[in-house]
């Protein structure tokens, strides 16, 4: 008895090694395929074979409802990203094309050779610039948490007293216009303000060549609350009317299927009034029957 034990047990542990070591194995057969399905659809992306020769994937998923596979790859030169630009391919499940798509960057050798060359910052230094450009104060200093390999990325800095976050680096080409720059590319999740600065900082000169607030900010006016300040301050975005205030009663629905609603295409009560909007379906095809009926038969369903 225990012989046989002993011996399912060998041979339970054999077949899971086994398993461990192929699937990896036939996922990358099965990644190598789909680059090459992409790689054969060049001329639909408007780029040559060698502008995807460069591939990674980012992401893969597997719809449950109808056995779609989904492709997501991240095109690069010489395993350094290309910002944005994600090619994507789908499969039915019988293995057949779906769909593909995304911009990819053409020409990419020319365009990186297009872009000036000389003697490349480092990334702490990258870091120490975007501060100074964006005018801020540097208490304590950058501290890496290892030493800086550019062959290990992202590269992880500690900024007491500057973000909340580590900072991680790492490298990335920037298109703009027909030049393809290295940059290196971070986020900044800063203390002193509400900022969360996404950043690409030029890897030559150490200009800020791209930033992205990931906060969105919204100024609503000097309002009538005692909390909000009666003058506004300014802000990236938009600024919305304040509706919140009036204390008009509001208008009263009109027989003729008429509603008392926000209108179509009215963000947010801050952006608009109600409006006694009357048979609105009928500027469409979308409620053939109206809101009331689901089928066309006299007498209503709601």
């Amino acid at each position: 008895m225990k012989y046989k034990l002993r011996f399912c047990t060998t041979v339970l542990g054999l077949c899971l090694l086994v398993l461990m070591y192929y699937t990896p194995i036939a996922a990358q057969d099965q990644q190598h395929k789909v680059m090459q399905q992409i790689s054969a659809q060049s001329e639909k992306l408007n780029c040559t074979k060698d502008d995807l020769s460069d591939l990674k994937l980012s992401n893969h998923h597997v719809s449950r409802q109808n056995g779609a596979a989904h492709y997501y790859f991240q095109q690069q030169y010489q395993g350094i990203p290309i910002k944005n630009r994600i090619i994507n391919i789908s499969f039915d499940k019988q293995g057949q094309i779906v769909t593909v798509g995304g911009q990819p960057i053409s020409d990419i050798e020319e365009k990186v050779l297009a872009a000036p060359t000389g003697r490349k910052i480092t990334a702490t230094q990258a870091i120490l610039a975007s501060l100074d450009q964006l005018n801020i104060e540097q208490k304590d200093g950058l501290s890496p948490r290892s030493i800086e390999k550019i062959s290990e990325q992202p590269l992880t800095f500690q900024a007491k007293g500057i973000t909340r976050n580590d900072i991680k680096v790492f490298q990335e080409y920037l298109p703009i216009d027909d030049q393809l720059i290295l940059t290196w590319t971070f986020a900044l999740d800063l203390l002193s303000e509400a900022h969360y600065w996404e950043l690409n900082i030029d890897a030559q000169t150490g200009q800020l060549l791209n930033k992205v607030d990931r906060i969105i900010h919204c100024d609503f006016g000097p309002g009538t609350p005692a909390n909000m300040s009666e003058q506004p301050e300014e802000h990236h975005h938009h600024q919305c009317e304040d509706h919140t205030t009036s204390m008009e009663p509001l208008p009263q629905p009109q027989p003729g299927y008429s509603y008392n609603v926000y209108p179509l295409f009215t963000e947010s009560p801050n952006h608009g009034d109600r409006e006694i909007v009357t048979l609105p379906w009928s500027a469409g095809e979308g409620s053939p029957y109206g809101w009331h009926d689901t089928n066309g038969v006299e007498g209503h369903e709601y």
